[in-house]
């Protein structure tokens, strides 16, 4: 039994008519546009790798030289090592709060004072 044609039905069809006057045949990106481009990305893709390459050798090179300077310089007194700079800038915890009372054999003894001359 056939029925009246929907207004669906009867509007899907026109929609397709109308798109398929309006868009050509055919259309597209040509094959060897589209293998230029392909060759194109492949060329930039390379040259941006030897590029970023080259930069990371560059850094691996200051990198060594970088640790072979650390490598070759002497290591000086430990930070909390008698004699280092910054046992000698901070002084000991027993200076720090002089008015409060230490515990037993906690600080060393205080130093004698210089004799003036």
């Amino acid at each position: 039994m056939l029925g009246p044609v929907s207004w669906w039905e009867a509007s899907g069809t026109r929609v397709e008519a109308a798109a398929a006057q309006t868009r050509p045949e055919g259309t597209g990106i040509p094959p060897p546009i589209m293998l230029a481009g392909t060759g194109l990305h492949y060329a930039a893709f390379r040259k941006l790798e030897k590029m970023h390459s080259s930069l990371m050798d560059e850094k691996d090179q200051k990198d060594r030289i970088i640790t072979a300077i650390y490598d070759d310089t002497p290591a000086g007194p430990g930070p909390t090592e008698p004699g280092s700079s910054r046992s000698k800038s901070r002084g000991s915890s027993c200076d720090l709060h002089p008015g409060l009372p230490q515990a037993p054999g906690s600080c060393p003894p205080a130093p004698a004072p210089e004799p003036v001359t």
